[in-house]
């Protein structure tokens, strides 16, 4: 693929990572819930959350994999800090 075409596909939007993209849909769902709640602490089995509580359940999992066992992990060093930037809580039971 040539720099022209990777320019042209940028300019219409565009997106390289659907998985990044996915995050970034859940974080700014999980602003907007910490927003009318007061927390980050959605609960995983609300049915009005149970999509984003599934996925904060993953980030605290994959948390705990990638920062306090060093075993292989979906986090990135980005995303926790971004998910510290909003108080997120990582331990739950805390």
């Amino acid at each position: 693929m040539t720099e022209e075409h990777i320019r042209e596909l940028e300019s219409v939007g565009f997106v390289w990572d659907l998985q990044e993209l996915a995050w970034r849909d859940q974080l700014r769902q999980l602003r907007d819930y910490k927003e009318l709640s007061g927390d980050c602490n959605v609960p995983h089995k609300s049915s009005a959350y149970k999509k984003l509580g599934t996925w904060v359940s993953t980030q605290r999992n994959q948390y705990r994999l990638f920062h306090q066992e060093g075993k292989p992990s979906s986090m990135i060093a980005e995303h926790i800090r971004e998910l510290d930037g909003i108080e997120f809580i990582w331990d739950a039971r805390s």
